[in-house]
């Protein structure tokens, strides 16, 4: 029973390191906050990376602060942009996106980069797609939040996700610096 409990209490000791490496983090501790869950951490990660190396651009980390401010934002199920008032200090950008029924962190970062298609390197508009590839942008944050007030109330409860991105992407005339198709 002892060998039992000396591993058991090695684990726990590695677990913080090896979290660290699979989520690379700010200078807050490394806790869920909210409620984003540790594994909802690594989808929201997982989904905008898998999407950024297919347009030649760098893996983003993950950033507390910037979830944090999400968790904000969301927590309020107001389904408009913030404007950047959540900090005076950082400029952030930011995707936001509501739907009813089963709608994972996966399903929302797909919803933004939907409208790919709309992008024409010869006459660049800005969208969620072109925020999410962005080349500048490094940290990103996300939270969620089930909202009553989204929808007519006859569709039931919406999932309102909202991601927050450093430094801002969509800075206009970047794109062509900052989007690869």
């Amino acid at each position: 029973m002892p060998h039992m409990v000396f591993i058991t209490s090695l684990l726990l000791l590695l677990i913080p390191f090896t979290l660290g490496l699979v989520v690379p983090h700010d200078d807050q501790q490394l806790t869920t906050r909210g409620s984003t869950s540790f594994s909802q951490v690594v989808e929201y990660l997982d989904a905008h990376n898998v999407i950024r190396r297919g347009h030649a651009t760098d893996d983003l980390t993950w950033s507390w602060t910037l979830a944090n401010m999400a968790s904000t934002w969301a927590d309020k199920c107001l389904f408009t942009p913030s404007h950047g008032v959540l900090s005076d200090k950082l400029s952030y950008g930011e995707n936001m996106v509501a739907a009813t029924g089963d709608f994972s962190p996966t399903a929302a970062v797909q919803t933004f980069v939907s409208d790919e298609s709309a992008y024409d390197p010869a006459n660049p508009t800005y969208n969620h797609f072109t925020q999410v590839v962005w080349k500048g942008t490094t940290e990103v944050g996300c939270s969620f939040a089930k909202c009553s007030n989204i929808f007519d109330s006859s569709q039931g409860e919406a999932t309102f996700h909202v991601c927050f991105y450093n430094p801002p992407g969509n800075v206009v005339g970047e794109a062509l610096d900052n989007v690869q198709l």
